[in-house]
């Protein structure tokens, strides 16, 4: 069973992401000129604020099936009302990369009513299709954001001898109208020679419980150096809300 289900995984992986940029420009919001009258922090904040958070959030827990490259692994986990992952096991070293992933996924649904920046608009002789550019000012990370719309379509920075970019191909809204990921790019270049060290794209999809958008499936693809090529997969199952909180479409089980 597990076998069929990387086969028809990799394959739903590949579909969506012909159509990204299509996807992307729907899920923009309609006054995406609004940021040429604004400056650079009400841009950011706006953009901040059109994030799916998970604001009150109870936690839940579920049952995670990593597959990476064909291997298999099934492990339970538990994520806090702070955004903490347990797992109910450690993770051998080959699946640490899909632990990462999924903490970074949850960690990026955390819920803030405050937003301060100090950033500025990036001069640019041409429109960029991802939108504005905006960097930190005294940024030792020499972080720059790009935002189209209210979305918030590319991060790049500066990570130790690395510097990596995020750049958002596709977008959904929530009932809420509030957006989530659904194709991003994560790039990594070496500082000093400037190369391509590795790039993986994601593909996730979302499933409403209750008041929030909780990850279901999250289908990678990384390369890098020497023709590797990792295909991976999360599958989320048996997902529960706790303390009590009733799902959304608990009546139509």
């Amino acid at each position: 069973m597990r076998v069929s289900l990387w086969s028809c995984g990799l394959i739903a992986f590949l579909c969506p992401v012909v159509a990204a940029v299509v996807g992307l420009a729907q899920a923009e919001k309609p006054e995406a000129d609004k940021s040429q009258a604004e400056d650079a922090q009400q841009v950011m904040v706006r953009a901040h604020e059109a994030r799916a958070q998970w604001k009150d959030f109870p936690g839940f827990e579920a049952e995670l099936w990593l597959q990476s490259n064909g291997k298999h692994l099934v492990r339970d986990v538990v994520v806090t009302p702070e955004l903490k992952v347990k797992w109910n096991e450690p993770i051998p070293v080959e699946f640490v990369p899909l632990k990462r992933r999924f903490e970074s996924v949850v960690q990026h649904r955390a819920a803030t009513d405050e937003y301060r920046f100090d950033v500025e608009f990036v001069a640019e002789q041409a429109s960029h299709p991802l939108g504005r550019l905006i960097r930190f000012r005294n940024d030792p990370m020499h972080s720059q954001y790009r935002i189209r719309g209210d979305l918030i379509a590319q991060v790049s920075r500066d990570m130790g001898p690395l510097h990596f970019t995020i750049s958002v191909l596709d977008a959904v809204r929530n009932a809420q109208g509030k957006y989530l990921p659904r194709v991003y790019t994560v790039s990594f270049w070496n500082r000093k020679s400037g190369l391509l060290v590795r790039s993986t794209t994601v593909m996730l999809e979302w499933k409403r419980q209750g008041r929030w958008d909780l990850p279901l499936t999250i289908r990678s693809i990384t390369t890098q150096g020497n023709r590797s090529h990792l295909a991976e997969v999360i599958q989320v199952r048996n997902c529960r809300l706790r303390n009590g909180a009733v799902p959304e479409d608990a009546g139509n089980r």
